[in-house]
C-alpha cells in the first residue's frame, strides 16, 4: 500500500500544522523543513495494511472535515494556518473517540518520523543514531 501524491501532500500539510517551524528557540526546523515524506514512504512500504488504513482514513477525514468542524467550505490544506489549528484542536476534543484520536494518530506517527531526523535531533541536543535507516540518511533540512 502506498500513499498517492495528493495524499502525501495532504499529510505533509497536516504535519506542518502540528509541527511548525520555529516552535521553540532550539528547534528551528518544522516538519515542512524536513524530508519526513521518506519516513512515511518507508512506513507505507513496510507496515501491515490495517494500521495503514487507519492512517489513510485519518488523512482523509482531516482533509475533508473543515465544513463540519469549523464551518469552512474548504479542504484542510487550503485553509490559512489559524483555521488549520482550529480544525486539529476541535477534532482533538470530539466526543467521538475515533474522531478524537485521528489527529493524535497523525501526530504520533509524524512525531516519530520528525524526531528521528538527524538534523532535528542535533537541534534538540540528542546524539544522532549511528545506524540510521535509509530514509533518514536522505535527510536535508531546508533553511
Amino acid at each position: 500500500m502506498k500513499l498517492t501524491a495528493f495524499e502525501m501532500h495532504w499529510l505533509l500539510t497536516i504535519l506542518a500544522t502540528i509541527y511548525p517551524s520555529n516552535a521553540h528557540p532550539r528547534l528551528k526546523s518544522g516538519a515542512a523543513d524536513t524530508p519526513v515524506q521518506h519516513f512515511f514512504a518507508d512506513v507505507f512500504a513496510t507496515a501491515p495494511w490495517l494500521p495503514l488504513l487507519g492512517i489513510r482514513a485519518a488523512i482523509w477525514v482531516i482533509t475533508f472535515c473543515p465544513l463540519l468542524v469549523i464551518g469552512r467550505f474548504s479542504r484542510f490544506h487550503k485553509l490559512p494556518e489559524p483555521d488549520r489549528l482550529r480544525v486539529i484542536e476541535t477534532l482533538g476534543h470530539s466526543n467521538l473517540y475515533p474522531v478524537r484520536e485521528m489527529p493524535m494518530l497523525i501526530k504520533t506517527i509524524g512525531g516519530m518520523g520528525f524526531a528521528s531526523m538527524p538534523d532535528v535531533q542535533k537541534q534538540i541536543g540528542v546524539d544522532v543514531a549511528v545506524d540510521m535507516p535509509a530514509w533518514a540518511q536522505r535527510n536535508e533540512v531546508r533553511s
